[in-house]
C-alpha cells in the first residue's frame, strides 16, 4: 500500500519519540489505577472488577470505533485531546469563560501547532491513521486553528491577572518554537513527556497523597502501566512484519493513546473534577 510505503521507515529520531510517548508519557494515565484506590473503588474484588471492566470496555470501544470511523474517530480525538491537554494546563481557580479560552488556547496551540508547522510530515501520520484520505481531517484542524488563534486574543481581554497572562504567553512562545522546530513526533514527546504529564502527576500527587503512600500510588501506576505495555507488545506482535513493523507501531501508539485518553478524561475531567469541587 502507498501509505505503508511512505511510512515504511521512520528516522532515529522519530523512534525515540515514540517510545518516549509510550515508556514515559503514557504511565501518567496509569495513576488512575491509584486514583480508583483512592476512591475506594479497589477496596474488595467486586468493585476492582467493576472499574477494570468498565475503563478496559470504554477502551476497547474506541479501538473497535476506530476501525469503523477512522475518519471521524481521528477528528473527535484530535478535538477531545485539544480540551484534555488545555484544561491540563490551564491554571485552577478561574471562571468558566476564562478556562475555556485558556484552555482551548493551551491545547489548540499543541494539536493546530504541530500539525500547521508540519503539514506534509503530519499528514502522512492521518493518512496511515484513517487509512486514506485526510481532507476531513484538515478541514478541522484549519477550522481549529482559527478558533485557537480566536481563543488567545480573547484571552488577552479575559484576563486580567498580567502575571497569568505573561505565563501563559510565554508558554505558547516557547511551545511554538518548539513545534516549529521539531519533526511532529518529537514536538509531541517532548510536549506530552515534560509538559501534560508532569503537571498531571503534579496535581495528582497531593490529592492521592491524602489517603495513600508513596508505594501504594508507585505500585498501581507500574503495575497498569506493564499492562499497557504488554497489550501494546502484543499487538505489535499480531499485526506487524519485518516490511512494515514501523507503520503498525505508530497506529498502535495514537489509536492505543485515543483508546486510553476517553476513559482517562471520564475520570480525571468528569468525576475526579465534580469530586473534588464538592
Amino acid at each position: 500500500m502507498v501509505v505503508v510505503a511512505e511510512l515504511g521507515s521512520l528516522d532515529t529520531t522519530s523512534m525515540i519519540a515514540l517510545c518516549a510517548i509510550v515508556f514515559v508519557g503514557m504511565p501518567h494515565g496509569a495513576m488512575d489505577g491509584a486514583m480508583a484506590l483512592h476512591l475506594g473503588w479497589m477496596n474488595n474484588i467486586f468493585d476492582a472488577f467493576k472499574f477494570l471492566i468498565g475503563y478496559i470496555a470504554l477502551s476497547a470501544l474506541i479501538v473497535i470505533v476506530w476501525q469503523i470511523l477512522p475518519v471521524l474517530s481521528l477528528i473527535l480525538f484530535l478535538a477531545i485531546s485539544i480540551w484534555h491537554f488545555g484544561r491540563g494546563d490551564t491554571i485552577e481557580g478561574s471562571s468558566f469563560p476564562k478556562m475555556a479560552t485558556e484552555s482551548i488556547s493551551r491545547g489548540g496551540l499543541v494539536i493546530v501547532g504541530i500539525s500547521q508547522f508540519h503539514r506534509e510530515e503530519s499528514n502522512r501520520i492521518f493518512r496511515f491513521l484513517v487509512d486514506g484520505d485526510t481532507t476531513y481531517v484538515w478541514y478541522f484542524l484549519d477550522a481549529a486553528l482559527l478558533l485557537t488563534a480566536i481563543s488567545i486574543i480573547i484571552c488577552t481581554y479575559l484576563i486580567a491577572n498580567m502575571r497569568r497572562l505573561a505565563i501563559l504567553y510565554s508558554e505558547l512562545i516557547v511551545l511554538s518554537v518548539i513545534f516549529a522546530l521539531s519533526p511532529p513526533l518529537l514536538g509531541f514527546a517532548v510536549y506530552f513527556c515534560l509538559f501534560h504529564s508532569l503537571r498531571h502527576v503534579r496535581n495528582m500527587m497531593p490529592i492521592l497523597k491524602d489517603s495513600l503512600s508513596g508505594l501504594q500510588i508507585s505500585k498501581m501506576t507500574i503495575y497498569l502501566s506493564l499492562a499497557t505495555w504488554i497489550v501494546g507488545i502484543f499487538a505489535i506482535l499480531q499485526f506487524s512484519n519485518p516490511s512494515n513493523l514501523e507503520p503498525v507501531i505508530i497506529k498502535i501508539v495514537f489509536i492505543g493513546l485515543a483508546a486510553l485518553t476517553v476513559p482517562h478524561m471520564v475520570l480525571v475531567d468528569g468525576y475526579l473534577e465534580r469530586y473534588t469541587q464538592s
